[in-house]
């Protein structure tokens, strides 16, 4: 049984389940983030550029990871991953800042990352933040 969780990034665990009892105990078997930039500033249009003075640091935001997420395993033996990026910045306001919508879909049988890339979905404009990402009834589960 393999089970795909997400913090500052995507991991695929695998469980080895013992032969007494029916527990399990989870091991790292490979980590996904290639694709999320983690800590790369990013511009957005409207956005304050170069150094806030106050706190030091760069007003452009960057991803420190993955919150708000959701998956789907598909008939076709993979599974998809969507989750909306944290932020990092200048601003003071850690997690105000504008974010993104990332997806990544990986093969179940998967033992080891085979160049899976975090697409972006959807970027937050200046004054805009994403808050969450879910299915809905009627949505198209193989999509």
């Amino acid at each position: 049984m393999s089970l795909t969780v997400a913090g500052p990034y995507a991991a695929r665990y695998r469980s080895t389940v013992r032969s007494r009892g029916g527990s399990s105990s989870w091991q790292l078997a490979y980590t996904l983030q290639s694709g999320l930039d983690l800590g790369q500033p990013y511009t957005v249009r409207g956005y304050p550029t170069g150094t806030n003075p106050v706190t030091g640091l760069p007003w452009s935001p960057a991803t420190d990871g993955l919150r708000n997420i959701t998956g789907h395993v598909s008939r076709n033996g993979t599974a998809t991953i969507w989750g909306i990026t944290s932020t990092v910045s200048g601003s003071g306001d850690q997690g105000a800042d504008p974010n993104k919508l990332v997806a990544i879909t990986d093969r179940l049988a998967a033992t080891t990352p085979a160049g899976e890339t975090f697409q972006t979905l959807r970027t937050a404009r200046f004054g805009e933040v994403l808050r969450g990402v879910s299915f809905t009834q009627g949505t198209d589960s193989e999509h």
